[in-house]
């Protein structure tokens, strides 16, 4: 464990640039918030400009990331342990699996598991496409092996400085330490610096973001189950409330007990809505379904890989602009959530070996997220064409009415659509209390932050959640989810080439 941050040169330093994080969040978060018009309107015009000047190198940076992935489990390297030769993991296969794929992914599966497919399997169809399998294909691309693909390593790179060379659990730690002698230390340090603090506030955002448009599927799912429909904002700032009580009792308990339960419990629920979805829903037609994307997506990876997914329009030529708004957008999402996902994954993964952990963390969760699109898409669009489109026409109201529309179609509608709103508050609770635990981490330097600095940085997500509740705009949540995502991509290379640096020092000494 590293020292107190105010005993050591690089903690002060490290406090500095928590300070310097602080008053970033604090001039966005009054820009968004006093004007978001003009807010949005800038961020999506910075992020849409560079989507679509350099959006294809941001795909082929995710897809040597898989390569490299690939490439290091199955080489000699695999064997190498996250600590100790003789170290064993801290938490069970389980509980690992759990709390990684709750942190990455969450309340996100249960906002898109009906309305991505839809929306894919409607735009194919205005090109006269076979709609339903390649719309499958496309949802399972954008939430599969590319995604986790990018946690991993940035996971790695934090995990292997960590646990083989004593550092701290940041981002930063492995920067300094892995270009040292390739550029000047004072540089090396400012680099190290600037990744936290664009980390920090990559977080904040992001999961505000996150909650934000969470809590507003909430209040849907809640009407939809109940038909209790109280003022709106009232509702949201009510379950804000209980959200915050709720993460930041777990955040104080640590890892080891709040956060490791609830995501058990993600993870049960999460299974036990799928089982009931696929008895209740359209098994025949969701595995078919299943099958056929299975074969349309094992054949476009490597096309999809390489090149943006090109959507034709009616006219057979490629749709302006969806691959930026769909496709590259994801990855940046992605990106975004990395300061918090890796960290969390890197904390979690002591003891392992480097092919399990990497095999773990790619591979499960993406067959994972196959499995429930499978689920809930392949049902919902089954129901959808016996239907006459009935949920496709639902979507131009907003995203979250397909889902809730569909649940109340099948028995025992009201009580899955309970399940689903309980799923999701759990889902809300372990992303939020991570975070709060990952916050603690970057701005203290230590592998266990102590309660004033979790509770801290609790308060400080939901103020800025509250505040965009009342705002009470989905595109000004997306635009916030995302503004730290395009800085720290030049970090996560850094990251990433010195951890590449670090390995090949270990090759050479295994020779």
């Amino acid at each position: 464990m590293s020292e107190p941050f105010n005993q050591t040169p690089a903690s002060a330093g490290r406090r500095h640039a928590t300070q310097a994080a602080l008053a970033i969040i604090a001039l966005l978060a009054l820009a968004v918030l006093g004007w978001p018009d003009t807010a949005t309107a800038v961020l999506s015009g910075i992020t849409g400009a560079i989507v679509d000047t350099a959006g294809w190198l941001v795909l082929l940076f995710a897809t040597a990331l898989l390569l490299l992935g690939c490439a290091i489990a199955a080489s000699p390297l695999g064997h190498l342990r996250l600590g100790g030769r003789d170290e064993r993991p801290e938490f069970g296969m389980p509980s690992w699996l759990a709390m990684l794929f709750a942190a990455g992914m969450g309340s996100g599966l249960v906002f898109w598991g009906v309305a991505e497919p839809l929306t894919h399997s409607r735009t194919l169809a205005t090109a006269g496409a076979d709609s339903a399998a390649a719309a499958m294909a496309i949802t399972w691309f954008h939430w599969g092996l590319h995604a986790w693909a990018i946690y991993a390593l940035a996971a790695l790179s934090i995990a292997w400085f960590h646990t083989r060379r004593g550092l701290p659990e940041t981002p930063s730690a492995g920067i300094a330490a892995g270009w040292r002698g390739w550029l000047p230390a004072p540089l090396c340090d400012a680099l190290g610096r600037a990744a936290d603090l664009v980390g920090v506030a990559a977080v904040v955002f992001g999961v505000a973001g996150a909650l934000a448009n969470s809590i507003i599927l909430l209040r849907v799912g809640i009407a939809a189950a109940t038909g209790w429909t109280p003022p709106g904002m009232v509702l949201q700032l009510a379950l804000l409330t209980l959200l915050a009580a709720a993460f930041m009792t777990s955040a104080v308990t640590g890892i080891s007990h709040g956060i490791r339960w609830l995501s058990n419990l993600n993870l049960v629920a999460a299974l036990v809505l799928l089982l009931a979805l696929l008895v209740l829903g359209a098994p025949a037609a969701a595995s078919a379904l299943g099958l056929e994307a299975l074969g349309t997506w094992l054949a476009a990876m490597p096309r999809w890989s390489l090149a943006p997914i090109s959507m034709d329009g009616a006219d057979g030529l490629p749709r302006e602009g969806w691959a930026g708004d769909w496709t590259l957008t994801y990855l940046v999402w992605w990106i975004a959530w990395t300061p918090f996902v890796g960290l969390f994954i890197a904390r979690i993964s002591r003891g392992r070996t480097l092919r399990t952990f990497l095999l773990g963390v790619m591979l499960v969760p993406t067959l994972f997220s196959m499995l429930w699109f499978t689920v809930l898409g392949g049902g919902a669009l089954a129901y959808d064409a016996a239907q006459d489109g009935r949920l496709t026409a639902a979507l131009s109201d907003h995203y979250t009415r397909p889902l809730f529309l569909w649940l109340d179609a099948l028995p025992l509608g009201p009580a899955l659509a309970l399940l689903v709103c309980g799923l999701l508050f759990v889902f809300m609770i372990t992303s939020a209390d991570s975070a709060c635990f990952v916050l603690g981490m970057l701005s203290t330097g230590r592998a266990d932050p102590g309660t004033p600095s979790k509770l801290g940085w609790g308060l400080l997500l939901t103020a800025l959640t509250a505040g965009l509740l009342l705002r009470n705009d989905v595109d000004v949540n997306k635009a916030v989810a995302i503004i730290g995502a395009l800085p720290f991509t030049v970090f996560l290379l850094l990251q990433v080439i010195a951890l590449l640096r670090a390995l090949r020092t270990e090759l050479r000494r295994a020779a």
